[in-house]
């Protein structure tokens, strides 16, 4: 079988180098064991040479192919890399053979010696196209193209060619809402995604974070302050494995939680590094910008003089956390988040977060609408807790029910997209599907299925009952099912993280492995960024007036740089042609609006 790297679209390898490859891994026969008990068996030095022009060879038409679409700007340090690249993997592998070779003083190599080479050159190899794939995606995000983001039009008719309305195709608009899914230590590929959708400008007019599960850890750092590449660091620093632990004088400084008694890993770290997170966000922030005067002119719109000075006392509070002592009414609350996106939205955004309700069987929304009082990390800590693999959380959440026993978001709503769409029907629904993007997470190529087949019923049989058990949630294949259908209808606003072959609870997962994932992540988004370049919605509307009313101002402008619609783009009678009538009173509008 011939060997080949699973680089997506790069192919053609060299059948040379495959052969090489294929010999290196294939186990030594019967006789030459036994021959290898004699004596060392060995490759000429003609073998070797041929073996080492045989990669240069591979290596050059690979990068060859994938040169091929870098814009010339870019050109001239994607070639110089590759070269870099190939001269480091030669260094590093087949001229180590070289030189034992020379060292023999007979011009040849064990064999065992060049099997070892050129697996490991391969291996460099695969690491090697990866990075350039991801040089030649950034080179060709950095291409300015111009783009016509003019409303198109296409008439609705009936069977008997009457119009009934208009389907506008327009530019998909900038994501507000991001909704993180659940997964465990598979969210080792959110922050290289997350970085490259920033770097793309994707994620410039975000409001709205929705986190369940582990996706409430991403959640709550973006929500607080932290971007994609503070995140991106934020998330290197921390030993997963550790958030299972339990700090020193937890109940002391965390009284308000009740996590003992209970299976599963205390994971009070998780809380306390939330908490830190949220409050180290908030104060830095405060501490770099305290105004008081344009403080007071920024919570004008809160009301009162009494409520601005009670805000400003609040946050004067937070300026300065203290983790040493109890931290009891010195949490960010959802309330204080709400604040603190008032005060600087590009920083700052509204935050939900989900639970699964134990004591009354039924999910939970914490945001500043429902849980305003509800400190925010506690909320993360809550959406975190696993079914017996991390412990469950008795809390008050402050949405007058009482105290209850909570447990991971997920078991109720593991993509909870309808903390967004709920309620929403029609033309809203369309409007608020097309700014919200969903994260979720590869799993083997099963999210790929999910995005371009119709889900199939909810899971049966004995292994979904005992999930279901172990969840507390009779109905959890239900709620998965439904999870399918939500990432489905999603479409390319759902995003696809590849997490390599880390699984939900590979919290002690290796670097290599790690790394192997993040580099996978990164080279994955890259290309789903590219295609989600031209991407653009539909929406129905009964006349140029109601679609006017919700174009942007770049649209508005474009349509009044784009002149006049042209007659010669329309039918013969083009005065009565439905599609021309509707684009010239838009063009009509857009110069009454703004001439």
């Amino acid at each position: 079988m011939m060997v080949t790297a699973p680089l997506g679209n790069v192919s053609h390898l060299s059948t040379q180098w495959n052969d090489a490859v294929q010999r290196s891994s294939e186990p030594p026969t019967w006789f030459a064991r036994l021959v290898g008990v004699f004596c060392t068996p060995t490759r000429s030095v003609a073998q070797l040479v041929n073996t080492r022009e045989a990669f240069k060879g591979f290596f050059q038409a690979q990068v060859s192919q994938l040169g091929a679409g870098v814009p010339g700007h870019s050109k001239a340090g994607f070639e110089v890399r590759a070269q870099e690249l190939c001269a480091s993997i030669l260094e590093n592998s087949l001229n180590t053979a070289t030189r034992e070779a020379l060292a023999r003083g007979d011009g040849r190599v064990p064999d065992k010696v060049l099997r070892e080479a050129v697996s490991k050159a391969n291996a460099r190899a695969q690491e090697a196209l990866q990075e350039l794939q991801i040089h030649a995606s950034h080179a060709r995000l950095t291409v300015d193209r111009q783009v016509d983001i003019r409303p198109q039009v296409v008439p609705r008719k009936d069977s008997e060619g009457k119009v009934l309305g208009f389907n506008v195709i327009r530019q998909a608009p900038q994501i507000e809402n991001l909704v993180f899914r659940g997964g465990g230590a598979k969210g080792i590929g959110n922050p290289g995604a997350l970085v490259e959708m920033q770097d793309a400008g994707m994620l410039s007019g975000l409001k709205h974070l929705v986190g369940t599960s582990a996706g409430a850890l991403t959640a709550v750092c973006l929500s607080c302050g932290q971007d994609a590449h503070a995140f991106q660091t934020f998330s290197a620093s921390v030993d997963m494995n550790e958030l299972k632990g339990t700090p020193e004088n937890f109940e002391t400084r965390y009284p308000m939680v009740d996590v003992s008694w209970r299976v599963g890993f205390h994971a009070g770290r998780a809380l306390e590094l939330l908490d830190q997170t949220s409050a180290t966000g908030v104060s830095q922030y405060l501490n770099r910008n305290w105004d008081l005067a344009a403080m007071r002119e920024k919570l004008a719109s809160l009301g009162g003089e009494g409520e601005i000075d009670s805000a400003i006392e609040r946050l004067a509070q937070l300026r300065t956390p203290d983790f040493e002592s109890d931290r009891t009414g010195q949490m960010v609350t959802f309330k204080d988040l709400h604040l603190m996106h008032l005060l600087a939205p590009a920083q700052f955004k509204e935050l939900t977060l989900t639970g699964w309700d134990s004591t009354n069987k039924q999910e939970t929304y914490f945001n500043a609408q429902n849980t305003p009082d509800m400190p925010v990390a506690v909320a993360g800590r809550i959406s975190m807790s696993i079914p017996v693999y991390f412990r469950s959380v008795d809390f008050d959440p402050g949405d007058g029910s009482g105290t209850r026993s909570f447990t991971d978001g997920g078991v109720g709503s593991n993509m909870p997209t309808e903390v967004i769409t709920d309620n929403l029907q029609g033309r809203a629904l369309e409007e608020a599907r097309a700014r919200t993007a969903l994260m979720t997470f590869d799993e083997n190529g099963k999210a790929y299925t999910v995005l371009h087949r119709e889900p199939e019923g909810p899971a049966t049989g004995l292994v979904a009952w005992a999930k279901a058990q172990m969840s507390g949630n009779s109905k959890l294949s239900g709620m998965g099912h439904q999870d399918k259908i939500k990432i489905h209808e999603a479409g390319p606003n759902a995003f696809v993280i590849f997490h390599g072959d880390i699984g939900t609870f590979d919290l002690n997962a290796s670097p290599e492995r790690v790394r192997k994932a993040q580099t996978l992540s990164t080279l994955k988004i890259l290309e789903q960024i590219e295609q989600r370049r031209d991407q653009a919605y539909a929406t129905e509307f009964d006349s140029a007036q109601d679609c006017f009313a919700v174009l942007t101002d770049m649209e508005k402008h474009a349509i009044r740089d784009g002149g006049e619609p042209h007659p010669g783009n329309y039918p013969p009678q083009f005065e009565t042609d439905p599609c021309y009538r509707f684009q010239l009173e838009l063009y009509e509008l857009a110069w009454g609006k703004e001439g």
